[in-house]
């Protein structure tokens, strides 16, 4: 269906400019030569598209005036909402960027207390222990400590 007007409108239309083409020929006066009647035919043509012309470019300034009215009347309210979106999105990171400041220097700050107050004194512990331990194997004269932890002495496959 689309086809068949696609092809049937300019056959029609071609049919009434040359309608009217040959309408204009035959109406000029019998004084003038042919050549005559097509420059008259032309220069009205040639009228008629400079007036669809116009009125073709005044629609489409019409078109472009309402896009830019509407896209102003839509388009900023909602410039605007994004904008606020952003500013409460920020202020929300804002405070959780503090929070993490905050978080990340009472963990270090118990990092550090837990170092000095926790584990240094059982490093020493641990560290007077061996030096006992190794005292006594001195003293004792037993073997010197065998290789390996405990956990790979007690699976050590049999020689």
């Amino acid at each position: 269906m689309q086809k068949w007007l696609a092809i049937v409108i300019p056959v029609v239309l071609l049919l009434i400019l040359g309608g009217i083409a040959a309408l204009l020929f035959w109406l000029g006066s019998d004084d003038q030569s042919a050549l005559e009647k097509l420059r008259d035919i032309t220069i009205i043509f040639l009228g008629l598209l400079w007036l669809i012309a116009i009125l073709l470019l005044a629609a489409l300034v019409g078109a472009m005036v309402w896009l830019v009215l509407t896209l102003r009347d839509k388009v900023v309210p909602v410039l605007e909402s994004v904008n606020l979106t952003v500013n409460k999105i920020k202020e929300t990171t804002d405070s959780v960027a503090v929070n993490v400041v905050d978080t990340s220097q009472r963990v270090k700050q118990t990092t550090e207390f837990v170092t000095e107050e926790v584990a240094a004194p059982l490093i020493k512990a641990y560290g007077l222990a061996a030096q006992g331990r190794a005292w006594v194997r001195v003293v004792t004269g037993r073997q010197q400590k065998p290789e390996g932890s405990p956990f790979s002495r007690a699976f050590r496959k049999p020689e």
